[in-house]
């Protein structure tokens, strides 16, 4: 039978073409349907890292003094390192700076306003070394390899 045939209850010939195995009435018709609960998500490490970072422009105006970000964490399991930190402005992720998204000015004759200053690092005594840096003159990624 057909699925209109089931609908409306009529069947095309008293008898099919083929033998049709029989289903037992309880079975016949339609399924019901039903939310099958999955199972309970659990988060599986015993530390998370937590990363913090705070960006401070004094602006004033004319850059005479550098802006900052002051970078923490904590957590992770024993001897975790943060070994690469990875800074990126671009808001929308489609790869180039749109109007309203951050870019570092670190060279004269960029795409600032007023002056520009390099990167440099602010020894804080954390013991945090920077072993290399990667940004470019009115670019939106800041790359840090540290130890």
């Amino acid at each position: 039978m057909g699925f209109l045939s089931k609908v409306l209850g009529r069947a095309r010939s008293a008898r099919p073409a083929v033998a049709i195995a029989q289903v037992p009435t309880s079975r016949r018709g339609f399924r019901r349907l039903h939310i099958e609960q999955m199972e309970e998500r659990r988060l599986m490490t015993a530390s998370p890292i937590t990363i913090g970072a705070v960006y401070f422009d004094p602006g004033t105006g004319f850059d005479e003094t550098a802006n900052t970000f002051r970078i923490s964490y904590i957590g992770g399991a024993a001897g975790t390192e943060l070994k690469t930190l990875v800074i990126n402005t671009d808001k929308d992720g489609n790869g180039q700076l749109d109007p309203a998204e951050t870019f570092f000015d670190t060279a004269s004759g960029g795409l600032g306003v007023y002056g520009f200053h390099p990167f440099a690092q602010i020894d804080n005594g954390s013991g945090i070394v920077i072993n290399s840096i990667s940004v470019a003159d009115g670019g939106t990624l800041l790359t840090l390899d540290l130890s």
